[in-house]
């Protein structure tokens, strides 16, 4: 890979950036540059990020929001200024796993292939906390309506923490937590409505307000089962759903806007493993495996992953390992990055100011509304940007 050098040069130029993580998260930038460069990295830049699809048809019916919404109308254009470094070396991790009766197998890979994940969120020093819910919002119980699993091995933990113990033992009772021994009954997948809720209820303060938050959806189904297509499961969305004073909980929109406002500040992505829209041959099998009502493409979760720069992995994989390993390089890198106010049009930011002495080369690129810096900003650091919402 050849990458252009800033400095006196006036011209633009086609830069490829080939980034650690997956094929699929790979960004082209075009960088045109404006000013000459006179020894320090001050000036103004157009800089293009091309975000690159990260597969399936991305089409979907779902409700959109017209009032009230947190991603501003389309076409607005915004300027902003980062000034403060994103939350140093703290990641809260959430999962949220499909408890249906067809999920045995899938829980199954996920709880065999944990010690991947964790393995590489702990190589990096991180001060994480991981906790657990179902998709199940048809109770009040303990293992429904957004409540964080009881950690199995401990007497009553309900969250995993890197000084309980080695990797093996943190996997061990991962591995034995997430495998479900109750089923969801009638299958109505609800892990957007779940999420919202363990948010909202942030039992015993777990979500830190100075820690990043990444979320990690499991299901061989969508949102509601078919994301709002079955007869007597609606997508209860945005202002087209109110029950008192809460506006939606199915979709992206829902979400985004319950961790906004609850965490103004905070960065945070959503990770799943579902069946991609689009692949027939992996939803065949999880027809096979269950029964036509019991497999459906996962296209809003998908949507909400795409939204906030997460990974999408196939529920269909033989081996969870390497989706793992790719999830958590993605939480690790988006402690680097900032959350816009929507996705950009085309992926296109233009940076209006750089630090002084900040490092150029390789250059920041965006994955849904994150700008991720591969140099990380520093203390004291200020960098200005202008996008249009797309």
């Amino acid at each position: 890979m050849t990458m252009s050098r800033f400095g006196t040069h006036i011209g633009s130029v086609r830069v490829g950036i080939t980034s650690p993580w997956s094929e699929d998260m790979r960004r082209f930038v075009y960088i045109a540059i404006i000013s000459l460069g006179l020894g320090v990295a001050v000036g103004c830049s157009n800089v293009s990020f091309k975000a690159k699809k990260k597969g399936g048809d991305g089409d979907d019916n779902t409700p959109q929001c017209t009032e009230n919404c947190v991603t501003p109308p389309t076409g607005t254009t915004h300027t902003e200024t980062f000034s403060l470094p994103p939350a140093a070396n703290k990641i809260d991790i959430l999962f949220v796993v499909d408890n249906s009766a067809s999920m045995t197998e899938e829980q199954n890979k996920m709880a065999t292939r944990f010690s991947s994940f964790i393995s590489s969120i702990s190589g990096m020093g991180l001060n994480y906390r991981i906790g657990i819910i179902t998709t199940d919002m048809t109770g009040f119980g303990p293992t429904q309506d957004g409540n964080l699993l009881k950690i199995a091995g401990t007497s009553n933990d309900y969250i995993i923490n890197p000084s309980d113990g080695s990797t093996s033992t943190l996997s061990n009772r991962f591995k034995n937590t997430v495998k479900r021994n109750e089923v969801m009954w009638p299958g109505d997948e609800r892990g957007i409505y779940a999420a919202i809720s363990a948010i909202a209820k942030n039992q015993s303060g777990w979500i830190r307000g100075n820690a990043d938050l990444a979320i990690v959806i499991l299901s061989d189904e969508d949102e509601r089962s078919a994301g709002g297509d079955e007869p007597g499961y609606p997508m209860e969305c945005g202002e087209a759903f109110d029950s008192g004073n809460m506006k939606g909980r199915d979709c992206t929109e829902d979400l985004v806007r319950t961790v906004k406002s609850n965490f103004p500040n905070k960065t945070f992505t959503v990770h799943s493993l579902i069946v991609k829209p689009g692949d027939s041959n992996c939803l065949d099998n999880q027809v096979a495996q269950g029964g036509p009502s019991n497999a459906h493409y996962g296209t809003e979760y998908k949507k909400l992953s795409d939204r906030t720069g997460g990974e999408v992995g196939s529920i269909c994989a033989n081996d969870y390992g390497s989706q793992l390993s790719d999830i958590a390089d993605v939480i690790i890198d988006s402690r680097d990055s900032w959350t816009l106010k929507c996705v950009p049009q085309n992926g296109d930011v233009q940076i209006l100011q750089w630090p002084t002495g900040f490092p150029q080369n390789p250059p920041p690129y965006t994955s849904g509304d994150k700008l991720i810096f591969p140099n990380p900003l520093q203390s004291g650091d200020s960098i200005t940007v202008r996008y249009t919402c797309s």
